[in-house]
């Protein structure tokens, strides 16, 4: 269909298909109409206002003239108003329309002939334009319709003039009626341009509507496809968060440990897990961050859920569960990359043993000072492909750390949504630039509350809970 009306616009046409040309006929007929009834109205008006000229122009039959205006034409002109407002009007418009202008033409040529003398009948030349012009521009005429009109009215009137006018007596009346002829071709050519332009852009201006309306069905289609996929991808969001959701521990595994999770998006790359042993009081503490947000980054956390759950014995050493990470991954995550620390806690011997992959280390927090568990650190997960630990020798070496532990410390294990968080009216400012003094300031906390605290901080920092990156924040209290 957009082709087709695209097709019309190009060539002008003043024909279309036979259903175009239908819904084009139904679309002029509500437009001509209003048009066409004000047309009618100023027709009666002015023919039968005119009638006070008959008497100065041709009073010796005053009473043919008025019996053509007032018992012929202008009950006519009426007659054909009231049809306008029948329904069956649309199907006899345009030739309703001809015949009245025609009568109305015709009419003032009788006029002219039974005018007793040739000067009086000569004055009547002017009421015909008056028609000619009433036929091409006001009442809607279609150009081929409105042609015929205007050509009939002047062969009427040169054979009226030729055969029943004595103007061949005069010269006076000769070089009036060729001054009358020079005006009626005049308004008849210009009639017939206005009529043109008239019908071309009426057309130009229906097809352009035609093509709005099928664009517009087009925006609407395509709105609509993207509603559709957009409560797909909701529902699938939503699917995914809660996929998610499951594998992320849903409570505290002892009092002594809380942890916070709090994702950009409704998924996030962040994760974290506990992982118990058959040994009492201990507990690994397993943390990553996957570089990039959304759906691709949270597949990669179930992905490295999946890798845990199935590493067996090698959970209870920190680097060669990392090293298997890295291995089993290899060229899965798409260039994508994740930094991950993983430690065992021992809480009877007040110990924790930990390997890092790039990941930031947690905060030691001890009688008002603070630390870091750095000391085993190395390159993320997957940032050095498979193919190039095999056949480039590159290696990728993960090892561990023991580290004693003081009574009454704590331990903060977090992402980089934590510190790198930005004040919403001073960008610059981050929330690395205070954690130091905030977390000595919470410490006496135990860890629960300390995390909730530690938590509101950031908002009041932020400004809001809304944040450019995942947080999560896991507190051990060490006794």
């Amino acid at each position: 269909m957009e082709e087709l009306l695209k097709h019309y616009l190009s060539k002008n046409r003043f024909h279309f298909s036979e259903e175009l040309e239908a819904l084009f006929e139904d679309d002029y007929f509500h437009k001509t109409v209003p048009i066409a009834r004000f047309a009618l109205i100023l027709a009666f008006v002015l023919y039968a206002a005119f009638g006070i000229l008959d008497l100065f122009i041709s009073p010796m039959t005053k009473h043919i003239t008025w019996f053509i205006r007032y018992c012929v034409i202008c009950p006519l002109i009426s007659f054909v108003f009231i049809l306008s407002f029948f329904k069956f009007f649309k199907n006899i418009i345009q030739p309703s329309l001809i015949m009245l202008s025609l009568a109305m033409g015709l009419g003032i040529i009788i006029m002219i002939i039974t005018a007793r003398n040739a000067v009086g009948g000569l004055f009547y030349y002017a009421g015909l334009i008056l028609v000619i012009v009433w036929s091409y521009t006001l009442v809607r005429l279609k150009f081929i319709n409105a042609t015929i009109v205007g050509w009939v009215i002047v062969v009427a009137y040169e054979c009226s003039a030729v055969f029943y006018q004595n103007i061949w007596h005069s010269d006076q009346y000769i070089n009036a009626f060729i001054n009358n002829n020079f005006f009626f071709i005049s308004a008849n050519i210009i009639g017939m341009f206005a009529s043109y332009y008239v019908e071309m852009y009426t057309r130009r201006d229906f097809l352009q509507r035609l093509l709005i309306i099928e664009n517009q069905k087009k925006i609407e289609e395509e709105k609509n496809k993207l509603s559709e996929f957009h409560e797909t991808m909701t529902a699938e969001l939503e699917m995914a968060r809660s996929i998610q959701q499951n594998i992320i521990p849903r409570e505290n595994p002892t009092p002594y440990i809380s942890a916070l999770f709090k994702p950009m998006e409704p998924i996030g790359g962040d994760f974290y897990d506990f992982i118990k042993f058959r040994e009492s009081g201990t507990i690994g503490v397993f943390l990553s961050d996957v570089i990039g947000h959304g759906v691709p980054a949270a597949l990669i956390t179930i992905m490295i859920k999946s890798i845990i759950m199935d590493s067996g014995r090698k959970k209870y050493d920190p680097s060669q569960l990392l090293t298997h990470l890295n291995k089993v991954l290899g060229d899965q995550m798409a260039r994508n990359y994740a930094t991950a620390f993983y430690g065992i806690y021992n809480k009877q011997e007040r110990t924790i043993t930990y390997s890092s992959a790039g990941h930031i280390p947690p905060y030691l927090i001890h009688e008002g000072t603070l630390s870091r568990l750095d000391k085993a650190g190395s390159s993320p997960l997957g940032l050095i492909s498979q193919y190039e630990i095999e056949h480039l020798g590159i290696t990728v070496a993960y090892s561990n750390h023991i580290q004693k532990l003081p009574a009454s410390s704590k331990i903060i294990f977090y992402t980089d949504g934590l510190t790198e968080a930005r004040n919403d009216f001073r960008n610059s400012r981050v929330f690395a630039n205070i954690i130091d003094e905030i977390l000595l300031k919470l410490a006496h906390h135990p860890c629960d509350e300390f995390i909730v605290r530690l938590y509101q901080e950031l908002v009041d920092f932020r400004g809001s809970e809304n944040f450019d990156d995942d947080v999560c924040i896991i507190c051990v209290d060490v006794e």
